[in-house]
């Protein structure tokens, strides 16, 4: 039976308390600072149902966990995605598993940080569960699709600054298993590439939710990075990755631009699916794996939290891969 929220909470003395609207914008407001607005939007977009649920004039200090329990009930047994707005027409189906983790992230997020600045006396999304994801592989670009798109970027064309931005874009994408968020907002500070040690060729990427992690480049990688550098010394904007609109001044380039970089060599190198910056990454996390590094490690090279994360996308392996393995390892008595 569907609750009225409003009525259900009415009960608690909302003399000078904050309701579930105004605490959930504060959380938006105060509790995000410094965080990037792509991440602040990130939430807002998930919190918005919650207080729908809730009930926005409803006291926050009233919120049970059972009002939470009820609320993820509800978006589990959805029958339509998104609706509402031209841009995601409404379509047949329930919310995926990932959509739902991230409602229930943003919940005990934003409910953790009510509770800690006494805004609401307990955390009563403090025991909602995160759903089950499946286990799904993930591989991502083919290696000869990669191959095939590096020789052509390093071949390039004739504007030589475009060449070198080019091949040391997709040289970086390829070795660091960077998202696009990180390679766009990757800044000539955020460099190490002058180190005494030769192995110290490393970056510092700011990605999900605005949090740091350092990034490692191979040799190849290096040069294509100190060859682009060499001919962007005059460029006075500190990104790292920079284009020309219309042909005018050099800036930054967004994750868009990016990505229209990664779409025109995919067509010239006749890539027609599985190219874009993402898949990339899928590629580098079970290249690892299939080399034989171990998920915690790669966890950490690829910005997962949560090592869980890390087996579910690249400790699956394909039929012929368990195949290969099996016949190298298991022996045959005979």
């Amino acid at each position: 039976m569907k609750t009225n929220r409003v009525s259900k909470v009415a009960a608690v003395d909302s003399a000078q308390q904050p309701t579930v609207s105004q605490a959930l914008e504060t959380f938006l407001r105060l509790g995000l600072v410094g965080k990037s607005p792509k991440t602040v939007q990130w939430y807002r977009k998930r919190l918005a149902g919650l207080s729908a649920t809730l009930g926005p004039g409803a006291p926050a200090v009233g919120v049970m966990e059972s009002d939470l329990l009820e609320w993820y009930a509800g978006q589990q047994g959805r029958k339509l995605r998104w609706g509402g707005k031209s841009s995601h027409p409404k379509t047949k189906g329930g919310l995926s598993p990932s959509y739902l983790h991230s409602l229930v992230r943003a919940a005990k997020v934003s409910f953790k940080w009510l509770e800690e600045q006494g805004i609401v006396p307990a955390d009563p999304a403090r025991k909602l569960a995160f759903p089950r994801l499946p286990r799904t592989g993930r591989k991502g670009i083919a290696d000869g699709d990669v191959s095939r798109i590096l020789a052509l970027a390093k071949r390039g064309g004739e504007d030589s600054e475009m060449r070198e931005r080019d091949y040391a874009l997709l040289r970086f994408l390829e070795s660091t298993g960077a998202r696009l968020g990180g390679m766009a907002g990757l800044l000539l500070d955020d460099l190490a590439l002058d180190e005494p040690e030769p192995r110290n060729r490393r970056a510092i990427v700011r990605e999900k939710f605005d949090e740091e992690r350092p990034v490692y480049m191979t040799p190849s990688a290096l040069e294509a990075m100190q060859g682009w550098l060499a001919v962007r010394t005059a460029i006075a904007d500190e990104h790292v990755f920079l284009g020309k609109v219309n042909g005018g001044e050099w800036q930054a380039l967004g994750e868009s631009g990016i990505y229209q970089v990664v779409k025109r060599f995919a067509i010239l190198a006749g890539v027609k699916k599985n190219f874009s910056p993402h898949q990339w990454r899928h590629r580098f996390g079970r290249l690892l794996a299939q080399q034989g590094m171990s998920l915690g490690v790669i966890a950490q090279l690829m910005g997962h939290k949560n090592v869980s994360v890390t087996d579910r996308y690249y400790g699956q392996f394909a039929d012929d891969e368990r195949q290969r393995e099996y016949d190298r390892h298991m022996p045959d008595l005979g």
